[in-house]
């Protein structure tokens, strides 16, 4: 009977929170560093870790309820993440590493010389090359 006043009063709750958080996040928190992405790769490694050990923690439970039948088909399961990760690792990391936003805008340009003219040269500058005030340095 009051089961569904607690779920709405619930249902309630997180959604003013979910809001109130986004636009703090949005328009009031300032952030005090800007990593640049630098903490991609440490979570990329961490939540392939995280499903290849989820991957683990079903095969076991299965064994031990005496899925033996399932077993077969659930075992390349932990293989799979670690795939994706060294087939990514192959195509990705290093130009995620080490190409410089210059070259990536030249290779866009030559992917499609449409897409170079709706962009701007000054649409984006990575706040440390911000002054205080918000506005962008002058390059050159």
């Amino acid at each position: 009977m009051i089961s569904p006043l607690i779920l709405a009063a619930g249902a309630l709750f997180f959604v003013l929170r979910w809001l109130v958080l986004a636009l703090r996040y949005l328009y009031v928190h300032v952030p005090r560093f800007d990593s640049g992405g630098a903490f991609w790769y440490l979570l990329w490694d961490q939540a392939l870790l995280a499903l290849v050990l989820g991957d683990l923690t079903t095969l076991a439970a299965v064994a031990l309820r005496s899925g033996y039948a399932q077993l077969p088909f659930l075992l390349p399961l932990p293989l799979l993440p670690v795939a994706f990760r060294m087939r990514a690792e192959f195509r990705f990391a290093g130009p995620s590493r080490r190409l410089s936003l210059q070259a990536a805008r030249a290779l866009d340009a030559l992917a499609d010389p449409q897409l170079f003219e709706h962009f701007q040269p000054d649409v984006y500058w990575h706040p440390v090359l911000r002054f205080c005030g918000g506005q962008p340095l002058e390059s050159g």
